[in-house]
């Protein structure tokens, strides 16, 4: 068990004020963490705690709410599975938004077929709820999204030095407004080496 803190601050030097300067924010975040092992198989952590963001934009909406993260993950001898969830608070992505209020699920299975080869699926899905300024509408594009991805994957050992790895995902996006939406199918594969 243990405590921990972070500090971050987010400076967009090209959105102006028309009171003049630059828009720019901090986030400061506390928590209290924990971890625990039953065994060589099952281990869980957890944290919970507080965020706040502060802003230097007079009148524009702050943020001051409770953040968690909490995984599980079961190693066996031919069976594995985690499982986390979890919610946080960051600077605006590229600058689209001032900050973001994320929430995340995500869930995965894997299972050892022989010494070489094994596979695994799974399942990530991430809320986020976008906080703009009205003085800067470039910072309310998108107000909120959903993202669902689904995948599956192999791995394949060929000898001790060479290893394959193929990865199958279905993401999809649902934002507010819609026109930010997608669909998206991508194949991964991958070759390494190991000397």
């Amino acid at each position: 068990m243990g405590l921990q803190g972070s500090w971050s601050k987010n400076r967009y030097p090209n959105q102006l004020l028309p009171t003049g300067g630059s828009n720019r924010n901090e986030i400061v975040s506390g928590s209290v963490f924990a971890a625990y092992r039953v065994g060589s198989s099952l281990s869980a952590s957890g944290s919970v705690g507080k965020s706040e963001v502060r802003t230097n934009v007079p009148g524009s909406s702050a943020f001051s709410g409770t953040t968690w993260n909490v995984s599980m993950n079961y190693s066996g001898p031919r069976i594995g599975a985690g499982i986390s969830t979890g919610r946080s608070v960051s600077g605006g992505a590229g600058g689209s938004a001032n900050y973001s209020i994320g929430t995340f699920f995500n869930t995965s299975v894997n299972y050892r077929l022989n010494d070489r080869m094994s596979v695994a699926g799974g399942i990530a899905t991430s809320n986020s709820d976008y906080r703009g300024l009205e003085q800067l509408p470039e910072t309310e594009a998108v107000r909120s999204s959903k993202s669902r991805r689904y995948f599956v994957g192999a791995d394949y050992s060929m000898s001790k030095i060479f290893s394959f790895s193929l990865d199958l995902n279905h993401q999809k996006r649902s934002s507010d407004p819609s026109g930010y939406s997608y669909d998206e199918n991508s194949i991964l594969l991958g070759i390494r080496a190991r000397f």
